[in-house]
């Protein structure tokens, strides 16, 4: 048996592509086309390709057609109205349906018929789409004109009807896909990184320029000032100040210089760089931010789905609707014409178009404008749970705190001052490979002492390092570590130092709390939501920073957790919790908590984006994006309502007025691309506002 051959739909036109169609290959990709007129318009769009192309333009081709004949089917018909004598001429009475005809039938086949093509395909689906509404519409008034053609009458004719339904409707999908390209307009300057050109370095210090999308790791590529970074990697020569925000939002540059990362397509200030390409193309932070954003997208968010059953039910009681009205007028006496526009402004006016962008505007505005701030948010479900939250768990290491250990306090004992004390310890602390030791050597740095020479230090593992210092007491032996080892009462924060066996003092080291810190927990306070601490760390190291560095309470933190005890925290706070709970942790060994949580948001987890522990990832350290969130989420969510409510009162105040009152059909279809275009506006405005609120958020995080 012969296998059924699978139907192709033009690319552009959405019309069945048949044996004499053209398919051609566009980047790699096979496209179909119907016709060369849609291989022509889809070129002049650049609809799909990677030049930039968008929906938006190849919208506006068809609407470019359907002005142009629409006018012309119009100005044929208005002859009826503007001069009678006229219109009562043989000559005209010959020549109007036919030219009328011409005109329409490529507006009605280019731009009408892809919508019945499409509600064709839902139905198959097992869905039923609005597009369903304007396709019957369109179909059923270029029907009826058509039939009273070869009926060889010469009215009534609705062709201007069929014409300018096509072309309204295509005006507001126009206004739609403009609406969501610049939702999203600010991200596609650094998505689309790809041919950006790069200078790679060849032997002999040579630079050879290629394209970003041909660098591969191993690379080594060089950046002056004002370039972008082509691809992720590390710094081998050069320093400068890197401006950051067009990936993570953060608002100062960075400094970096031999061994820091970079990023693509971040941008180096005020210095030329050379740097060793560690991941490029799809491996790329940037290419999983596109990725994530693609995701978040075209996942649809509850108030979506919502719509989508509603539309399931409305659009086959329009149906029920207009065929009643068109079975009453006739019944009524009414003429056979008039009874088919009555039913056709019913059917084209109750078409559900804001019903179905209400939600993907307003969410696709809100995602755009967290990005280009540094939040990813993975869906638009995950924006609708964030104003429901009700407690927020923070890891400290690494999250609260930077990550890293510094001197907080000094504590000489008898017969030593603080410089002599912190010098002794980086004398032998010198070369080693712990934090502590590391940040003891900074501390003296910073203070512009100078250290000791210590030939051949010895490591003691898990208990501290010891060596003959020059120049100090008889012997100078010097012991630096654990308080346990030295036999000394202190914390387990604490450094103790010994001199040829006497106590010489301690040294508190402390992680640093991060600016942004007490401002988000703050912050998160003033909305209403409670706030804890979950650590691995030190019980009163945990508690201490809740107290004096967040205004916590010591029974808000908890410390000691191991990783399952992490997890079974935040189950408990879910369980005794009356609202959603999320987990703010690090990304990296905070994953479990992170997805045990209601929502998980991962602080500066770049290179933790594939693990997709997280519902909100922030590219940067600014915890202050975190209540920015909740509040940009909350006034998305108030938007969303409004544009849903607008668009039921819209519909249904409509389709009453139409069936009760009457309506021309293409008053009718101008009445439905207006009140698209208020969920338009509406959308627009909530992308203003987010970008005012959140560039507040970042404010005082810059002044830190």
């Amino acid at each position: 048996m012969t296998p059924t051959p699978t139907l192709e739909f033009c690319d552009h036109c959405g019309l069945p592509v048949g044996a004499g169609g053209r398919r051609r290959e566009v980047d790699g990709e096979p496209r179909a086309f119907c016709c060369l007129g849609c291989a022509i318009a889809w070129s002049l769009a650049g609809q799909g390709g990677r030049e930039g192309g968008s929906q938006a333009a190849a919208y506006l081709v068809r609407l470019g057609l359907g002005v142009v004949l629409s006018m012309i089917v119009m100005l044929i018909q208005w002859v009826r109205y503007v001069d009678p004598s006229a219109a009562a001429d043989p000559s005209y009475e010959a020549f109007a349906p036919w030219a009328q005809l011409v005109a329409a039938t490529p507006v009605v086949v280019v731009l009408g018929l892809p919508y019945l093509f499409s509600a064709v395909r839902f139905l198959g689906a097992g869905r039923i789409g609005t597009d369903l509404l304007v396709g019957l519409g369109i179909l059923a008034a270029y029907g009826a004109s058509l039939a009273t053609m070869l009926r060889g009458e010469a009215d009534p004719l609705y062709f201007d009807t069929a014409a300018g339904l096509a072309t309204l409707v295509t005006l507001g999908r126009w206004l739609e896909a403009t609406a969501k390209e610049q939702a999203t307009e600010g991200l596609r300057s650094f998505l689309t990184g790809s041919r950006r050109p790069a200078r790679r370095l060849v032997e002999g210090g040579e630079e050879e320029d290629v394209a970003a999308s041909d660098l591969a790791p191993g690379d080594r590529v060089r950046v002056r000032p004002g370039e972008r970074i082509p691809a992720d990697g590390r710094v081998v020569e050069g320093r400068a100040l890197v401006d950051e925000a067009a990936l993570t939002g953060e608002p100062l540059p960075r400094a970096v210089g031999p061994g820091d990362l970079v990023r693509a397509p971040t941008v180096p200030t005020d210095g030329a760089l050379v740097v060793a390409v560690e991941a490029a193309n799809e491996d790329s932070l940037l290419a999983q931010v596109g990725r994530v954003l693609a995701r978040a997208r075209t996942e649809r968010a509850p108030a979506e789905r919502l719509a989508d059953r509603i539309s399931a039910v409305f659009v086959p009681a329009v149906l029920g609707v207009c065929g009643l009205v068109l079975a009453l007028d006739l019944s009524g006496g009414s003429p056979v014409g008039d009874a088919v526009l009555h039913a056709l402004s019913v059917l084209v006016v109750a078409c559900p178009c804001a019903l179905g962008i209400a939600t993907p505007l307003a969410v696709t505005a809100a995602v755009g404008r967290l990005a280009e701030r540094g939040v990813l948010v993975r869906s638009g479900a995950v924006l609708a749970d964030l104003p429901r939250l009700g407690l927020v768990a923070f890891d400290k290491t690494g999250t609260l705190t930077e990550g890293r250990p510094d001197v907080a306090a000094v504590h000489p004992g008898p017969g030593f001052d603080e410089d002599a004390l912190l010098v002794l310890a980086a004398s032998v602390e010198h070369g080693s490979e712990h934090p502590w030791g590391r940040a003891i050597v900074a501390e003296v740095e910073r203070r512009g002492l100078e250290r000791r020479p210590c030939p051949e230090p010895r490591v003691h593992p898990g208990r501290g390092i010891e060596g003959v210092v020059e120049g100090v007491g008889a012997g100078g032996r010097v012991r630096v570590g654990s308080p346990a080892w030295l036999g000394v009462e202190a914390a387990s924060s604490h450094v103790a130092v010994e001199v040829d066996g006497r106590f010489a003092g301690t040294i508190h080291m402390a992680d640093r709390l991060r600016p942004s810190a007490r401002p988000a927990v703050e912050g998160l306070l003033e909305l209403g939501l409670e706030v804890r601490i979950l650590s691995g760390d030190d019980s009163r190291a945990v508690e201490a920073v809740a107290r004096e560095g967040l205004g916590l309470s010591a029974r808000d933190a908890v410390g000691g957790l191991l990783p399952d005890e992490k997890v079974a925290r935040v189950a408990a706070l879910r369980r005794e919790a009356r609202r959603p709970v999320a987990f703010v942790g690090d990304g990296l060994n905070d994953a479990p908590a992170l997805a045990a949580a209601d929502l998980g948001i991962a602080v500066h987890s770049g290179t933790d984006l594939a693990r997709e522990t997280a519902a909100v990832s922030l590219l940067g350290d600014d915890l202050g994006r975190i209540p920015a969130l909740v509040q940009a989420a909350a006034r998305t969510r108030r938007t969303v309502v409004w544009n849903l409510l607008w668009a039921f009162g819209y519909n249904a105040v409509a389709v009453t007025w139409a069936a009760v009152f009457g309506l021309p059909p293409v008053l009718a279809a101008l009445a439905m691309v207006a009140s698209s275009l208020f969920v338009i506006l509406s959308s627009a405005r909530l992308r203003a506002v987010l970008g005012e609120d959140l560039a507040e958020a970042a404010a005082p995080a810059s002044r830190a």
